[in-house]
């Protein structure tokens, strides 16, 4: 019985490290943000993807073919984005809006019925540099 318990108490807290990491990776950008004073934008006219990275499943970088760079913060926990090989960006209407846009994540290696639906929060434009702490940030 006292085995049982320990073990999961033992479980329990390892557990609950897991999700403080979980959550102080997303305040490393959080607090990027806050510090650049970054504002998120309204819009992203044109906006055709052209490479993407993963920074955690609430966060990731878009560089657009018009050579732009953007911090894009998802509405919810998207499970499948930092296994994902390959994401596509759904938008209703002309442009990238965050109330109405979302990405698609289809996980590496598995023939999912339905891709994971993640919409998108807010966009915030970086610079090339930025792009590239912010990707830093999540490694540190």
């Amino acid at each position: 019985m006292i085995r049982c318990v320990t073990f999961i108490l033992a479980t329990l807290l390892i557990s609950s490290c897991g999700n403080m990491e979980k959550k102080n990776k997303s305040s490393v950008y959080e607090n990027y943000i806050t510090q650049k004073g970054l504002q998120p934008i309204d819009n992203i006219s044109n906006f055709k993807l052209h490479d993407w990275r993963s920074l955690n499943n609430h966060y990731l970088v878009f560089s657009s073919s018009q050579n732009r760079s953007y911090l894009v913060k998802l509405s919810s926990y998207c499970s499948e984005l930092p296994y994902a090989e390959t994401i596509l960006v759904r938008s209703k209407g002309s442009g990238l809006r965050p109330s109405s846009s979302a990405i698609h994540v289809i996980k590496r290696g598995l023939q999912q019925p339905r891709p994971e639906r993640c919409p998108i929060k807010s966009i915030y434009l970086v610079s090339k540099k930025q792009a590239d702490e912010i990707t830093l940030l999540g490694r540190s």
